[in-house]
């Protein structure tokens, strides 16, 4: 499967591929990855510009790694194929960790100035990454993605799909909150920015009713807020596994 598109739009549509992949088996199997448990994702990035996930000496995409859970790795560039203008960035790990780490992946390429011009490039690819099958189809970790983008704002800030605003408000444990904001407000700065959706945290001692959790409000584009939960629950799994209410 190729998916093709703007930042939003290949974000709004993973997530709905992911939802679709936690939902039947059939699709699921399709997409994993050899552990037989993980769901594996290939991004096509233009080769000249591997070097903004990469970082001096890999300490950018290691840092993202590190943030998401996923497992990331990105083609040789000695084994490129002649001719071919993009890398293969392959992301493993569970939906809320792919969608996480592509999420930061994109984020950082959308943030170098030389990208927009990649935009109007067209697509069509009939070789083989490396993957079984031809013409370019993956089965087995079946999932691509070749990013072009057209702005540099917010991941999911446009498109017809995304314009219905909603609001919701989830109850999140006391002590698991310090994972939403990060250290001096990083993670929930991101969550703003790369999502493009805003967030507000009840006070200290304004909890849920009958409960010692916090409110976690989060508005913005519908589906835009639903990829903005699937990131926070991420985040509070590291801590402790189990759904926010």
């Amino acid at each position: 499967m190729l998916i093709a598109g703007t930042l939003s739009a290949i974000l709004a549509a993973l997530h709905l591929v992911l939802t679709k992949v936690q939902s039947e088996q059939t699709v699921r199997e399709s997409m994993l990855a050899r552990d037989g448990r993980s769901i594996q994702l290939r991004l096509l990035v233009p080769a000249n510009l591997c070097g903004t996930i990469i970082g001096k000496g890999g300490t950018t995409i290691r840092r993202i790694a590190e943030d998401s859970k996923a497992n990331i790795t990105v083609s040789s560039q000695e084994k490129q194929p002649p001719g071919v203008p993009d890398r293969v960035v392959r992301t493993t790990g569970d939906a809320a960790q792919l969608m996480r780490a592509v999420a930061l992946l994109l984020r950082k390429l959308a943030a170098n100035p030389n990208y927009a011009r990649f935009a109007t490039n067209s697509v069509s690819y009939n070789y083989n990454y490396g993957a079984p099958g031809s013409n370019g189809q993956l089965q087995q970790g079946g999932g691509m993605a070749f990013v072009q983008p057209m702005s540099q704002g917010p991941i999911l800030a446009k498109g017809p799909a995304l314009q219905q605003r909603t609001e919701v408000t989830v109850s999140v444990p006391e002590a698991r909150v310090g994972a939403i904001i990060g250290k001096g407000g990083e993670v929930i700065s991101q969550l703003k920015t790369v999502v493009g959706v805003k967030i507000r945290i009840s006070d200290r001692e304004d909890f849920v009713p009958g409960t010692r959790n916090r409110k976690v409000t989060i508005s913005g584009a519908g589906e835009a807020v639903q990829i903005a939960q699937l990131l926070i629950q991420q985040k509070i799994n590291q801590i402790a596994p189990g759904p926010v209410q």
